[in-house]
């Protein structure tokens, strides 16, 4: 008997959970469609600067529940604040700022992922 390998997809919607997996690519999609009238209408919505998946919506309706909710606004890190006064302080935050920053450079340099503040 041979091999055959054999995919599946599931689409979700982030705004209600409606949910269906099918075989990808799918013999019948016709009548997916028609027992799941919602992916007709799916929409994804990719933020750029997340690096998440999309986010899958089945109306307008639920696409405004994840605006509402924030879901794609960039959540921006707070930048690091160097001390006024003591000259010890400032020292002490750039040192800690040149170390993350070598450290970020080893960990590109070695193919693993980083995250910048």
């Amino acid at each position: 008997m041979a091999v055959v390998d054999v995919s599946y997809r599931t689409i979700t919607c982030d705004g209600c959970g409606k949910t269906v997996t099918f075989q990808n690519p799918s013999p019948n999609m016709n009548a997916i469609l028609e027992e799941n009238p919602w992916l007709k209408n799916n929409r994804l919505v990719q933020a750029a600067s997340t690096g998440q998946s999309p986010f899958s919506y089945c109306s307008s309706l639920c696409e405004i529940k994840g605006l509402e909710a924030g879901s794609h606004d960039f959540k921006e890190e707070p930048k690091v604040a160097i001390p006024q006064g003591s000259a010890q302080a400032q020292i002490a935050v750039a040192a800690a700022v040149a170390k993350a920053q070598e450290e970020a450079n080893k960990a590109i340099k070695a193919g693993s992922p980083i995250q910048l503040k």
